[in-house]
């Protein structure tokens, strides 16, 4: 490894390095994530998760609501006046 002179089989052990490193360090994540849900969560109350995923739904159906009244919005301050010269609805 030491005679090569290419500098690949250097690279390759810093990518190494750093996939241990990712790996570490997602892990740690992950563990302080469940610790955080441990915290926050009752173990008498079985119906968290579910009024989570139904809090997450109402969120977004409202956002879509809320981007689809601004398309709306948008378009009918700035409508097509001009259509496509090359289209058949074009007289």
């Amino acid at each position: 490894m030491w005679e090569c002179e290419s500098g690949r089989v250097f690279f390759v052990v810093i990518g190494i390095l750093f996939a241990f490193i990712a790996v570490a360090v997602s892990n740690d994540i992950i563990e302080m994530d469940k610790k955080m849900a441990e915290t926050y969560q009752d173990e008498e109350n079985v119906k968290g998760p579910d009024e989570a995923l139904s809090s997450f739904r109402c969120d977004g159906r409202s956002s879509i609501n809320y981007a689809a009244m601004d398309a709306l919005q948008q378009m009918g301050e700035t409508p097509v006046i001009d259509p496509d010269p090359n289209s058949q609805y074009n007289p």
